[in-house]
């Protein structure tokens, strides 16, 4: 539960970082990576194409803000990582990838 929480934790700070460049949309929450992890559990599969757009968006977003040619590319090819994630731990490997990426726009 501790690890669901940290790892829900780096899903909304990466979210966060892209979401400022677009104050309408709805602020991610480390609940969402956390429910994932649950269904997961449950061998039930809600939540993850939720999270999956939540992600593209905000890959997109960065890519429309000032995004040098190797970080654009970068953000392109994990882009194409989110869309072929099927579990959490997926997703959280693209997290990590996406922070790294986007480390600048702290």
């Amino acid at each position: 539960m501790i690890d669901s929480y940290r790892k829900g934790m780096q899903y909304e700070a990466f979210l966060k970082r892209a979401f400022k460049f677009d104050k309408r949309l709805r602020k991610p929450h480390t609940s969402e990576f956390e429910n994932l992890v649950r269904s997961e559990q449950k061998n039930e599969s809600k939540g993850l194409s939720k999270i999956k757009n939540r992600m593209n968006t905000a890959c997109d977003l960065f890519m429309g803000n000032g995004m040098t040619l190797d970080e654009s590319e970068a953000l392109a090819a994990l882009n194409i990582e989110i869309k072929a994630s099927e579990n959490s731990e997926d997703i959280y490997a693209c997290v990590k990838k996406g922070i790294k990426i986007t480390e600048r726009f702290i």
